[in-house]
């Protein structure tokens, strides 16, 4: 009985001890598992503030191809209103009017294009200017006159053969 009890004081010693080194590894594991978790989560936290900045970088390169479009057909809608009678003072007016075109709303867009593309061509201009041109030889044809070869090539060509024939005379 001595031994008995000797043996069950030292089986609860020994199961402590085996309790006690369980739940320090599993105080070390859990630490472990903590630690990559934080290292995790700051990943992702790092990750996702680089999609955030990469997505206002697309935004902001989309807005910039819309205003580059904008432009652009603003731009063909100003060729086409000056073609149909519409001057500009100087380049810095006709600027400041694409960049208002470019600046409108897409229904605005529209109306404006389509009051445009109503106006007629603008052909007086066209016929002054032609009736402005002048000929400046007054129709008159220049006199017929026959073109002699003042080639140099040929005019050597001729001097040495003269040469030779009076050498061989």
């Amino acid at each position: 009985s001595l031994i008995t009890s000797g043996l069950e004081i030292f089986s609860t010693k020994v199961k402590g001890l085996v309790d006690v080194a369980k739940s320090t590894a599993a105080n070390n594991a859990s630490a472990g598992v903590e630690e990559d978790l934080k290292k995790v989560q700051q990943e992702n936290e790092t990750l996702k503030k680089q999609v955030e900045d990469l997505q206002k970088q697309i935004e902001t390169f989309e807005t910039e191809k819309r205003n580059a479009e904008r432009k652009s057909l603003a731009s063909k809608l100003i060729e086409t209103w000056e073609q149909r009678g519409r001057t500009f003072k100087d380049e810095t007016e006709r600027t400041a009017e694409i960049e208002r075109l470019a600046g409108l709303d897409e229904g605005a867009f529209d109306a404006a294009k389509s009051v445009i593309d109503a106006l007629p061509e603008n052909k007086a201009e066209g016929t002054q200017h032609r009736k402005k041109v002048m000929r400046s030889d007054a129709g008159i044809e220049p006199m017929a006159v026959d073109d002699k070869t003042n080639d140099l090539a040929v005019r050597l060509g001729n001097g040495l053969r003269e040469a030779r024939e009076a050498k061989v005379e």
